[in-house]
């Protein structure tokens, strides 16, 4: 599983997009910890319990293992996200 997401995580740092507007790209942090639902559970059951006395407490427990920064041309970017737009108009016209 770890892989896989590292797969995609590696994609997402080249074409990310901010709702659409192609020229606009983010940098992608990357958490230390990636089961993220069930590690949310047992904050919350913690924080239930007394274990965090806020969000906060909670909040600073979180680390970042890798950043990913975008690579990928504008040009790629656009080209790639019109194929994704076509592949959607297939699929929903189906």
């Amino acid at each position: 599983m770890a892989s896989k997401v590292i797969i995609l995580l590696r994609f997402l740092k080249t074409t990310t997009y901010d709702y659409g507007r192609l020229n606009i790209t983010r940098v992608i942090k990357k958490p230390r910890v990636i089961e993220t639902t069930a590690l949310g559970a047992a904050y919350l059951v913690g924080l239930q319990v007394g274990l965090y006395e806020n969000l906060d407490g909670i909040a600073a427990l979180w680390h970042e293992e890798k950043t990913y920064h975008p690579e990928m041309t504008a040009s790629k970017r656009a080209q790639l996200y019109q194929g994704w737009q076509q592949a959607v108009r297939r699929v929903l016209t189906t």
